[in-house]
């Protein structure tokens, strides 16, 4: 362990003192602090905040990722390279020491601008909401929507008669079930997302909806106009008193031009149960960040144990955007090929062509880890709730699975790499 902890320093410090580094924290520190200037949201303080998360957040991981890519690459690269990997080659390193050392140093300079970037990022949002810029309503609803940690509640069952469609003057119903943490929440909002019959309708869709408990006692009615495409939130007033289970009826209520409303089977409707802080689920998000650190540090690493600087930076950053494609390879893969192509898709050529892309990209799903799934910016701003147990699944999955098979491979390669080599 002391060896280990030894390599470990050597590459902090090694890390500490290069420009690249201090380059790094002035493009994060400036870009973080500039963004409230530059950026303009729809008008209001709710959209101004949640452009803000995003691009901020959005930004630092991107940045961050490909600071973690490029000094993995160049952590033992460029010590062959230099020959000043010697110096522990004569020493009783065993090359997995050398990998897990080289990682954990690694590991210590991105907890550093993790914590650097949420400092930031942090502040700089309490700049935007500050109370001079934002008034009492804006903030409340800001902390109702966005700073705070939901959970989303689908519906457990459907009325047979409504399911997805509403047709004018017709009801749909769904039943909900509420978990002990969830009924004990204080807000409650019904979010819904539909399309409807005319296609580009402008118009707000008028309806209204209806809550009710098992035993049929109606206890909530509002009317509601609402535009399709687009996530319409809904509060429930508190208390309701809703128990675990109860359920919610729509009606269409557009009947001087009738039309027809079409909910998602998927997200289409469901509740949002506040059961959370802030706080707490924007340090599960950097937790969530850091464990995506540690999967392309481990990535960069392995690279540079086979592959010279440049190779092992291409490849690296080759790899780092194919994680980026990892929804867009998703859908291939189940799907098939998006578009037109030119070919009709019940051709025998065309049949052949997606066959062998759906095999491509399911060996590619395969292959590359499910960095989507731990995506903190699809939940931080929009106010979701990140738990626990998905910062260990991510954890597990690409710090113990990812990230041990890279370092497997890392050291088998690092201990067949002849490092007396001439480098040019």
């Amino acid at each position: 362990m002391k060896r280990l902890w030894a390599i470990a320093g050597m590459t902090w410090r090694t890390a500490v003192r290069s420009r690249v580094l201090l380059l790094l924290v002035g493009l994060v520190t400036v870009s973080v602090l500039l963004l409230p200037l530059i950026i303009r949201g729809d008008g209001t303080a709710l959209g101004l905040a949640q452009l803000y998360l995003d691009y901020a957040f959005g930004w630092s991981m991107a940045l961050l990722s490909a600071a973690a890519v490029w000094a993995g690459a160049g952590a033992v690269s460029l010590e062959i390279e230099h020959r000043t990997i010697h110096m522990l080659a004569t020493k009783p390193v065993r090359s997995l020491e050398l990998w897990l050392g080289k990682w954990l140093g690694l590991m210590a300079v991105n907890g550093l601008l993790v914590v650097l970037a949420a400092s930031l990022i942090y502040a700089g949002l309490s700049w935007v909401t500050r109370p001079g810029r934002m008034s009492a309503a804006d903030r409340a609803t800001l902390t109702a929507r966005i700073l705070t940690a939901h959970e989303w509640v689908p519906p457990v069952a459907m009325n047979a008669s409504g399911g997805h469609v509403a047709g004018p003057g017709q009801t749909l119903s769904r039943h909900f079930v509420l978990s002990p943490k969830q009924a004990q929440a204080t807000v409650l909002y019904l979010r819904y997302r539909f399309s409807t019959s005319e296609g580009m309708r402008s118009v707000p869709v008028a309806g209204t909806w209806v809550i009710r408990a098992i035993d049929g006692r109606e206890l909530f009615r509002q009317r509601d106009f609402a535009a399709q495409f687009m996530d319409n939130l809904l509060r429930l007033p508190p208390p309701l008193r809703l128990g675990r289970g109860f359920s919610v009826e729509y009606t269409n209520q557009e009947l001087q031009k009738p039309l027809t409303v079409v909910f998602s089977a998927t997200d289409g409707l469901g509740l949002l149960a506040q059961v959370g802080c802030f706080e707490g689920n924007y340090v599960r998000a950097w937790l969530l960040v850091l464990c995506r650190l540690g999967f392309f540090s481990a990535l960069g690493l392995t690279a540079g144990c086979l592959f010279s600087f440049p190779v092992a930076a291409f490849v690296s950053f080759a790899l780092l955007f194919m994680t980026a494609l990892c929804r867009f390879i998703e859908r291939v893969a189940a799907r098939g090929l998006p578009g037109d192509v030119g070919l009709s898709r019940e051709t025998p050529l065309f049949q052949l062509w997606d066959g062998i892309n759906r095999l491509v990209f399911k060996g590619l799903n395969v292959l590359l880890p499910p960095l989507p799934h731990f995506n903190p910016l699809d939940y931080i701003s929009q106010g979701m709730m990140i738990d626990v147990a998905q910062v260990g699944q991510a954890f597990g999955v690409l710090i113990g699975g990812y990230g041990v098979a890279l370092g497997l491979l890392g050291w088998a390669a690092y201990a067949r790499r002849e490092l007396g080599l001439p480098t040019e």
